[in-house]
């Protein structure tokens, strides 16, 4: 298949262990081993999430499990009416009852848009959302009862000869779906496709990452599309997340690549984040928990557990490495992520239950060495790491949003590091200045008046 569901490397791995403040719960699931892909959040008890088969299996599932109750039970079902061997790509909800699901076909089936309105006793294929045997439709998306999208891969569709993304657009649940036609949908390069659950919304703005770098954007509930400028680096983007109409992250993983980036003008420029610390490549979301902060997780062999970051992707936290963490979402301090279950009464989903996540108490143990004279200042300064231990430090100044406003890596003789900074020409304001001396990350900040 060539979608990729956003979990690379995620397959079933036996062993688990408790972690401070992560719940284990049981979704209820009536085979061992399935994972989730995608968790949809209606509100801190009510929450949908769609399964996977960790144990490297290829046939497709329809499956989903569910609670009402904040998870204190599950209850695990599939969507039923589509197809035999047609897969569940994504699915949102309203409220316990009424939830939307896109499922795509093997190439010979049709998919299509399936909604239930008895919390999944039935489910009914949206006809008007005309999704062929040729279509992938990737996610479903429904800012209130009536106002949704439906978002496909490239395709023939409609009155045009010429292939443009099938998105579909509705006013009133579903009942009619309206197709984007190619002036309404940005073009498509060479083999572009969507990612299966891969979107983030915030401030009623919705993104899309693309296998070829691309990150689609509507300000108008999907009616119309702009994409950014296609980049080689970028691609393939393989997890989306904003915390606001503006500063959003990219995430790229692969056999060769591992980066992420970050945009602060709502997906028109991007710009590779520095980052150092744990970041994991499972899942990304965003969260509001602590004062705000990125959240990651890992479910590939060496890379297990979460981590976290408050200062927009460049320095990734620690906060567990015990087991493997997949899909995640949070609404304030309450979250899920996805895990693999061993039976139906045993294990497949974690709940948060902090008040936020914890800090590492080591890095912040380390920045007694590090000063910065004068503070605050005119944008002159000096850098001074007193007990620098004769490795080649890396020096990086950055502003509030994250971008790199002066950066440095050179040898140093003795245990002394001295660093000249100038920072004249930019804006008065709060920098943050981060030196990585081996595993020792120091941090501090500065003021130019």
């Amino acid at each position: 298949m060539k979608k990729n569901l956003l979990l690379a490397g995620a397959f079933l791995t036996l062993g688990f262990a408790s972690n401070a403040q992560w719940v284990t719960q049981n979704t209820a699931f009536a085979k061992a081993a399935r994972g989730i892909s995608g968790i949809y959040m209606v509100d801190a008890n009510t929450v949908w999430a769609i399964a996977f088969s960790g144990n490297g299996g290829t046939a497709p599932l329809m499956e989903y499990t569910k609670t009402s109750n904040g998870g204190t039970t599950w209850m695990a079902d599939s969507v039923k009416g589509a197809p035999v061997g047609d897969a569940l790509a994504s699915i949102c909800a309203i409220s316990k009852d009424t939830a939307w699901a896109s499922v795509f076909g093997n190439g010979t089936t049709v998919g299509g848009i399936y909604r239930t309105n008895n919390g999944g006793t039935t489910w009914t294929n949206q006809s008007s959302a005309a999704y062929n045997a040729s279509s992938f439709p990737d996610w479903v998306y429904f800012f209130d009862k009536n106002h949704g999208v439906s978002f496909g891969d490239p395709n023939t569709v409609g009155a045009s000869s010429v292939p443009h993304w099938e998105i579909y657009t509705t006013s009133n649940g579903g009942t009619n779906w309206v197709l984007s036609d190619s002036t309404k949908t940005p073009p498509i390069l060479s083999g572009e496709y969507g990612n299966a659950n891969g979107y983030a919304v915030a401030g009623g703005v919705l993104y899309a990452g693309t296998n070829m770098g691309q990150v689609l954007k509507s300000t108008d509930m999907g009616v119309h599309w702009t994409a950014t400028t296609a980049s080689a680096a970028m691609a393939p983007i393989s997890n989306i997340a904003f915390k606001d109409a503006n500063n959003g992250l990219a995430t790229i993983y692969g056999t060769t690549k591992d980066s992420i980036y970050a945009t602060t003008n709502g997906g028109t420029t991007w710009t590779k984040v520095a980052k150092t610390g744990r970041y994991l490549h499972s899942g990304l979301c965003y969260s509001t928990m602590g004062g705000g902060m990125y959240i990651s997780t890992g479910a590939s062999t060496g890379m297990y557990g979460t981590s976290f970051s408050t200062d927009n992707g460049m320095t990734w936290k620690t906060q567990d490495t015990a087991n493997q963490h997949l899909a995640v979402a949070f609404m304030g301090t309450t979250g899920w992520t996805g895990g693999f279950n061993t039976s139906s009464t045993v294990g497949g989903i974690y709940k948060w239950t902090g008040s936020a996540f914890a800090i590492e108490e080591q890095h912040v143990a380390y920045e007694a060495g590090l000063s910065v004279y004068p503070n605050p200042n005119n944008g002159m300064f000096q850098i001074a790491l007193s007990n620098f231990s004769g490795k080649t430090p890396q020096l990086a100044v950055y502003d509030l949003l994250g971008n790199v406003v002066f950066q440095s890596s050179e040898n140093v003789a003795g245990n002394l590091f001295l660093k000249d900074v100038d920072l004249s020409s930019y804006s008065t304001g709060m920098y943050i200045v981060r030196v990585v001396d081996g595993a020792k990350v120091y941090t501090a900040k500065v003021v130019r008046q």
